[in-house]
């Protein structure tokens, strides 16, 4: 039986694509909603030039749970997420 690997099964389970565009963003103040943070992801990402060549926005959904101080954000696809890491310099 072959090991899983990313892009195997996404057909079957389409929860595996959802997981794979969503970003953890760890160590959220009360301050922040899901509101600041899709404008942020929306702003930074339109200002680098990623994900800009679907209509709407670069980010789809943002889930916060402060109780743990984490939050997901949900983009339009993998590569996305994947290139958010160029904003993990960004203060």
């Amino acid at each position: 039986m072959p090991v899983p690997t990313f892009g195997m099964g996404m057909a079957v389970n389409p929860n595996l694509s959802r997981q794979s565009r969503r970003l953890y963003i760890g160590s959220i103040t009360p301050e922040i909603n899901e509101q600041n943070l899709a404008d942020f992801f929306n702003n930074k990402m339109t200002e680098m030039k990623i994900g800009t060549g679907a209509p709407g926005n670069p980010v789809l959904a943002v889930q916060c749970n402060y109780e743990k101080s984490y939050a997901f954000v949900e983009v339009l696809n993998f590569f996305m997420r994947i290139c958010h890491l160029s904003l993990t310099e960004t203060s």
